[in-house]
C-alpha cells in the first residue's frame, strides 16, 4: 500500500515590511540617524534602498508597525543589508511597545563585500510575543557612513 502526504500551505504568509518603500502604515521612528527611505544605489532588488547615515554612536533605523504584531506563526526578521565604506557592526532588537518592551540583542554586521542575506530567529530575540517596532542599530559607538538595507521581512 502506498502512503500519500499532502503537505498544507502555509498559514502564515511573510510581513513585508520594506520593499522599495514602507508598507502602509509603518513609519520611520530612527534615532541619531539620517534615513532615506527611497534610496536610489546601491539596491538589493527593485529600484529603491534604505540609506542609513548613523549621526552619533548608537544611533539606527527603527521602523515602527501600524499595530502591534503577533508573532505566532512568525519565526524570523529577514532582510539585505551592505556597508560600502567598511565593515560595520550593527544589532537588531524589536519592542513590543513604542518606548518598552526590547527584546534580546542580536549583534551582526553589515560588511563592505557586497549584499548580505541577515535572518535573525525570533527565538535569539527571546521569542518576543508581539512586534511594534524593528531596530537596527549601529554598535561602533560613534558617526558612521551609510549602510543600506532592502527586502526587509517578517517571515514564517
Amino acid at each position: 500500500m502506498e502512503s500519500t502526504f499532502v503537505t498544507a500551505p502555509p498559514t502564515t504568509q511573510s510581513i513585508v515590511v520594506y520593499d522599495d518603500a514602507l508598507t502602509s502604515g509603518w513609519e520611520d521612528w530612527s534615532y541619531h540617524a539620517t534615513i532615506n527611505l527611497n534610496n536610489a544605489s546601491p539596491v538589493h532588488s527593485g529600484a529603491r534602498s534604505i540609506a542609513v547615515t548613523v549621526a552619533q554612536g548608537f544611533g539606527g533605523l527603527s521602523l515602527r508597525a501600524p499595530s502591534e504584531i503577533s508573532a505566532a506563526g512568525y519565526s524570523a526578521i529577514q532582510f539585505w543589508v551592505y556597508a560600502p565604506s567598511g565593515d560595520h557592526p550593527l544589532s537588531l532588537y524589536t519592542q513590543t511597545a513604542d518606548d518598552s518592551g526590547e527584546s534580546k540583542l542580536v549583534l551582526l554586521a553589515a560588511t563592505s563585500s557586497g549584499w548580505t542575506r541577515i535572518t535573525v530567529p525570533l527565538v535569539a530575540l527571546g521569542n518576543p510575543p508581539v512586534i511594534k517596532r524593528i531596530s537596527i542599530q549601529d554598535e561602533s559607538g560613534g558617526a558612521h557612513p551609510a549602510f543600506y538595507v532592502d527586502d526587509l521581512l517578517i517571515v514564517p
